[in-house]
Order: structure tokens, then C-alpha cells, then sequence
């Protein structure tokens, strides 16, 4: 079998050499991502073939690997994925598969490849212009709400996320739980806390919204590819009006220049968030799904 190890932040550098050649604008392509959620998701890495292989479980509780990372051969690094879980005694799964990397493994191995997409993993691709322009009949709507939000605050300020600041982040996140009704939420609150301690480290950025003094939103991410910008995490008091519409403008404004893209995740099938998604008007959803071997 392939050794995995746990995932800590001395693997940044392999990660970083790993994905510097990735095209493919998904969040599963971001270390910080897989850092931040690894307890979720069980997390573990093995340095393999040229590059990186993960292997995690699903939110199903299934055993999964990622796509292979910077491999230099595919093949070889679908066939170690393969025979591993023919030894462990698992069905070969390879998770958050996109149709760009189905292809690519396709024409890389002999095996037959089956890729089954999900709606509730597709990510949402904005135009980081128009999240910043809020232009158009069809963000009517959300000029709205910044423009009520601007009149009722008009000492609003925002700063980028900071030491100074982070405890304003957690501040703002444990009063948005707080207005929550009751979810399991553990999961989301761990890699949260584990992005912000490690903020520096993960090169994140991100901005904190004040209304007057008091912290009402913030949202943070990463360059992902050369024109997409991956937001990693946005909240907002629900009982300041405008406040989500605000830092979302605000991200598109200030930080994720000079992205062309802005990728705003999954909706995991939440009926609340898709609706909330789509409004925005998405320039596209990036499909992606399961890939199985077709026997």
C-alpha cells in the first residue's frame, strides 16, 4: 500500500511545486483548502510519481483520492491510486474530478473511466468585474443593498485581514452562529479557525467591513490559478442590511486583483445557498464529479 501521512504546513512548499502548472480553476486544487478542512475529511498525502496523491474520506464516509497532483506521469499515478485501493479493499474512487481532468486520465491510461458529475459539487465562477461593478439590470437588486448599506453607514471602512484583526473575524463568525438556526456547523468552525491562525503562513488575504468601529463581515482567499480567485470564506451579521452584499463587492474591488475570475465554491446542495449563488448571475458552473473505473 502507499504510505499517507497527515498534513501539516511543512507540506506547503511540495503543494506549491505540485500545483504551479494547474489550469483547472477548482477549490480542490488550493492547499489551503485541503489544510483547513483535513479533519473534516481525514486528509492524508503521499509524495508519489513526481507530484502529490491524497486520499480522504467523502462526506458519504467512503474512501476517495484527489486527483493526482504535479505527477509527472499520469498513468503511473492513477495506476499507485488504482492498485492501492485494490489492496486496501476499497472501490477505487477519484473525487472532485472535473471533465478537463477526466479527459486527461482518460487518454493517460488503458483502464476505462466512468465519470459520474454531481450538481451539488459544481462551483459557481463569477465575473470579478461585474461582482465589482455590480453592473446590469439583473444585480439591480444587490446595488441595492449596497447602496442602503452605504447611507445607514456612511463610516463604513474596511481593513485587510491582519493580526490585529483576526479576533474580529472570529468575533463576527461566532455572532453569525450564533444568528444561525441550529446546523452542524463544527466542521465549517475548524477550518475557519484553522485558515485564520495560519493566515500568513497559507498566504491568504482577505478584508475585515466595519460599520462605524463595530466588525460586521469579513471574507478572505487566494490566487488559485493565473485570472481565478478562490473565496475561501464570507460572513456577514444578518441584521446589518447590505453587509454580505458589501464585502462581496468589496472582495471583487480590492483583493482579487487582477483576477479575471472569481470561483465562490459549491452550494453542496443547500437549497438557500444555490438560490443565493445563482443570483449573483455566475458566468459559468465548473461540473465536477466521481470518477470510477468502468469495468
Amino acid at each position: 500500500m502507499l504510505s499517507f501521512e497527515p498534513i501539516t504546513l511543512s507540506h506547503k512548499p511540495l503543494f506549491d511545486n505540485a500545483l504551479s502548472g494547474n489550469d483547472i480553476p477548482s477549490c480542490d486544487y488550493s492547499f489551503a483548502t485541503i489544510f483547513s478542512w483535513q479533519k473534516h475529511y481525514q486528509s492524508t498525502v503521499c509524495p508519489s510519481a513526481g507530484g502529490l496523491l491524497l486520499r480522504f474520506i467523502d462526506s458519504d464516509g467512503l474512501p476517495c483520492y484527489a486527483p493526482p497532483m504535479g505527477c509527472a506521469d499520469d498513468a503511473l499515478a492513477l495506476q499507485q491510486l488504482i492498485d492501492d485501493a485494490k489492496r486496501r479493499g476499497d472501490n477505487f474512487r477519484l473525487a472532485a474530478a472535473t471533465r478537463q481532468l477526466f479527459t486527461r486520465l482518460e487518454h493517460a491510461t488503458p483502464h476505462r473511466l466512468r465519470l459520474e458529475l454531481s450538481r451539488d459539487q459544481a462551483e459557481y465562477i463569477y465575473d470579478r468585474q461585474s461582482l465589482a461593478t455590480l453592473a446590469g439590470a439583473h444585480l439591480q437588486p444587490k446595488r441595492n443593498f449596497v447602496n442602503r448599506f452605504v447611507r445607514r453607514y456612511p463610516d463604513y471602512h474596511a481593513e485587510p485581514i491582519a493580526d490585529g484583526n483576526i479576533e474580529h473575524c472570529l468575533s463576527i463568525y461566532n455572532a453569525w452562529l450564533a444568528q444561525k438556526p441550529a446546523e452542524p456547523l463544527a466542521d465549517e468552525h475548524a477550518s475557519i479557525v484553522a485558515a485564520l491562525e495560519n493566515f500568513v503562513a497559507l498566504q491568504l488575504r482577505g478584508l475585515v467591513l466595519y460599520a462605524g468601529n463595530k466588525p460586521v463581515a469579513f471574507a478572505f482567499g487566494e490566487m488559485l490559478t493565473g485570472d481565478t480567485f478562490l473565496t475561501h470564506a464570507e460572513k456577514a451579521l444578518r441584521d446589518i442590511e447590505g453587509s454580505y452584499a458589501m464585502i462581496n463587492k468589496l472582495t471583487a474591488e480590492l483583493i482579487a486583483k487582477p483576477a479575471r475570475f472569481i470561483n465562490r465554491e459549491e452550494d453542496m446542495g443547500n437549497a438557500g445557498l444555490r438560490k443565493s449563488k445563482l443570483s449573483y448571475n455566475p458566468a459559468f458552473l465548473l461540473e465536477k464529479g466521481v470518477i470510477y473505473l468502468d469495468q
